[in-house]
């Protein structure tokens, strides 16, 4: 019965040194997912970075191209109404050219008609 327990207890020692094996290939294998969770996490974070840093980069190329877009639309609407402009100022002075023509002509039948009548009354 001596024999007994030192084998039990080898067999209880093998237990135990297996069980510490298979806590140490745990921990191992736990650390191994570890690192490549945090690797995968990092590679994640820096696409994601770079996705960022593209939406940015396409949304300030489309702002810009909008904003040219904007200043070509001002530029046209602004030589529109300079254009517009200048055709009522042309309209405006041919106007006031035939107003001013048309007064001087009255202001010589007015001078005529007066001229007539003061020499009917010279004559009279």
């Amino acid at each position: 019965m001596a024999d007994r327990p030192s084998a039990e207890h080898r067999s209880i020692a093998g237990a135990a040194d297996r069980v510490g094996e298979i806590l140490a290939a745990a921990e191992r294998s736990s650390e191994q997912i570890r690192v490549e969770a945090e690797r995968r996490a990092a590679e994640r974070i820096a696409e994601a970075e770079r996705a960022g840093e593209f939406r940015m980069a396409a949304a300030d190329e489309e702002a810009q191209e909008t904003l040219a877009r904007a200043r070509e639309e001002a530029e046209r609407l602004r030589s529109g109404a300079r254009a517009e402009a200048e055709r009522l100022v042309a309209e405006a002075r041919a106007q006031a050219e035939g107003l001013v023509g048309e007064a001087r002509a009255e202001a010589e039948r007015v001078r005529g008609e007066s001229e007539r009548l003061r020499t009917d009354a010279e004559a009279a």
